[in-house]
């Protein structure tokens, strides 16, 4: 099994829980200071056709779908986007999903207004490929907007009060197995995606240190103690 395939199959293994909180997410304060993040980035007050690297089970998509944008949610993990179809029929949402590489993407160049991920960046094998691709299904002035932390360091454990306080440790254990054998493990961030931006050719590079406090609303609802940075790119 090579570490594509290992990365497939660990969040095959980790989507009906994944799932549940999404959804639970979605109905959440958090859903709320989410989308009053993202407007602030992103001219969401028009209609645009917008690109969600990552879906995992369709957070970003079903929220920015409910107020009128065209969203596409792509993941290397069948699982995830077998839940996320379910959660749009549920939903009856214009949502669309497909399971894609975020490195190798099908959409012909200059396709989204907008490309968003969360979480993504730091499990991808290869995520210069992944920027590079970002950028060129991108229209000329669109924004990307990525939000990851910086992991490198970090060994998973079963934080107690916090979301993954269930998960199984035999899982934790290969997600920290599989994040320590990978390249943008061993980088600075969010300092080294600034500089693969600017050095594929973005307009503008900026990034917030921390939008923990922006996002995370909801007590129920506490992630890892690592700050979360923002990236926004103009191309």
């Amino acid at each position: 099994m090579n570490i594509s395939e290992r990365i497939e199959s660990y969040w095959d293994t980790r989507s009906d829980a994944f799932n549940k909180l999404r959804l639970q997410e979605l109905k959440s304060p958090n859903a709320i200071a989410w989308h009053s993040l993202l407007a602030k980035h992103v001219p969401l007050n028009l209609p645009l056709r917008i690109l969600d690297v990552g879906t995992g089970t369709g957070f970003f998509t079903f929220l920015l779908c409910r107020h009128g944008h065209t969203v596409t949610g792509i993941d290397m993990s069948q699982q995830m986007v077998q839940h996320a179809r379910c959660n749009a029929a549920n939903f009856h949402s214009t949502a669309t999903f497909e399971k894609m590489d975020a490195t190798n993407l099908t959409f012909e160049n200059e396709t989204f207004d907008a490309v968003l991920s969360r979480n993504l960046t730091w499990t991808l094998p290869d995520p210069k490929a992944a920027y590079t691709e970002w950028l060129r299904v991108l229209k000329p002035n669109g924004v990307i907007l990525n939000f990851d932390s910086d992991y490198g360091k970090t060994h998973f454990t079963r934080n107690e009060g916090r979301v993954h306080a269930q998960i199984d440790t035999t899982l934790l254990d290969e997600c920290t197995a599989i994040k320590d054998s990978l390249a943008i493990s061993q980088e600075t961030r969010p300092a080294w995606d600034i500089s693969i931006f600017k050095e594929l050719g973005a307009k503008d590079v900026s990034v917030i240190d921390d939008v923990r406090q922006d996002v995370q609303k909801d007590d129920t609802l506490q992630y890892e103690e690592i700050k979360i940075f923002m990236i926004r790119v103009v191309k």
